[in-house]
């Protein structure tokens, strides 16, 4: 049996990771100088956001913003999970008292691995004759993309564990 998640409760329950994923879209578009004509952080329906900005003609400037959600969704997510990793590698996870702080903190970081992978519109922007670590990061994210929400909740585990390991050599280095 398969169970579909409706796209707009995925939106509201990954709002923040959303509105970043829009975010580093806005910001590497100001930052290569391409106007932007339209941004929309958050919306309640399956197209959670978009932003909509002049045509780009340089491969690799269309290709960092298109990518760019993946690189800086994915390394907030990790920002928010080391910690909590890290208390776990220390041995002291059993002396640690939950707080709403640290719910809140690891659902946004949640949040921000599964609106990480980019989207189909966004694969669309990357030129199919790309080559190089872009060539990598979009056969990836489409590999992801293809997945669905799966693929999501793929990439933020592989985040997930990622932080586990770095926490692993912090708390053998330091304890």
């Amino acid at each position: 049996m398969i169970f579909i998640i409706p796209g707009f409760l995925v939106s509201m329950l990954t709002f923040p990771g959303v509105i970043l994923h829009e975010m580093a879209h806005k910001f590497f578009c100001d930052y290569y100088n391409i106007t932007v004509f339209k941004v929309a952080y958050f919306r309640i329906s399956s197209k959670a956001g978009h932003v909509t900005h002049e045509p780009i003609y340089d491969k690799d400037k269309e290709t960092t913003v298109a990518l760019a959600p993946f690189f800086i969704n994915s390394l907030i997510c990790m920002l928010f999970f080391i910690p909590y990793f890290l208390i776990y590698s220390f041995g002291t996870f059993f002396l640690w008292k939950i707080s709403r702080l640290d719910v809140f903190l690891i659902w946004v970081g949640i949040s921000c691995g599964l609106s990480a992978v980019p989207s189909e519109t966004d694969l669309k922007h990357i030129p199919k004759d790309i080559s190089g670590i872009y060539f990598f990061f979009r056969a990836l994210s489409k590999g992801l993309n293809d997945l669905g929400f799966f693929g999501s909740m793929l990439w933020t585990f592989m985040l997930g564990c990622f932080c586990y390991m770095i926490a692993i050599v912090i708390g053998n280095i330091f304890y």
